[in-house]
């Protein structure tokens, strides 16, 4: 089984690496570096490129003959590998599901977010949408659909 259990808030999803703060390393070895990951954030590396790095797990030694830990052959068996012909990638696509679901979310947060500024209710907090977003002022509406329909009853009064 895949030992991947962190949880993710609302809070917390949209900047993963404070979800873990209070932890230092993942519980498996990363494929990228044959090592446990490093919860933090790494250099300049966006949300994407985080939960990527965190969940790409290390493959495990089928068999002793043919498996590679960063470029060191040999791996015994059930021993994480991240080559050769016996490593065998049994979290690849849990891993990948991840990633996918995550890319999901964040897409949905933002039409999200861009309705919810169109639409005037409530104006997003985050600095890169305008409320109401520049796409709906390119439209020639300066103004919320929540203002529009407050001008229009003013107007009809």
């Amino acid at each position: 089984t895949c030992p991947f259990n962190d949880t993710y808030s609302k809070a917390t999803i949209l900047d993963p690496w404070t979800a873990n703060v209070d932890k230092s390393t993942t519980g498996w070895v990363l494929n990228s570096t044959g090592i446990k990951g490093d919860y933090k954030r790494q250099h300049l590396e966006n949300e994407t490129q985080y939960i990527e790095r965190i969940y790409n797990m290390a493959g495990m030694c089928m068999s002793s003959s043919s498996c590679c830990l960063n470029a060191f052959c040999n791996a015994a068996e059930n021993n994480p590998c991240n080559s050769g012909d016996n490593c065998a990638y049994i979290c690849s696509e849990l891993g990948s599901a991840i990633v996918a679901g995550y890319e999901a979310y964040q897409e949905a947060d933002n039409i999200e977010s861009r309705l919810s500024a169109d639409l005037g209710v409530q104006c997003p907090s985050r600095q890169d949408i305008s409320c109401p977003t520049l796409e709906f002022q390119s439209m020639g509406n300066d103004i919320t659909l929540v203002a529009l329909v407050t001008a229009y009853r003013a107007n009809i009064t």
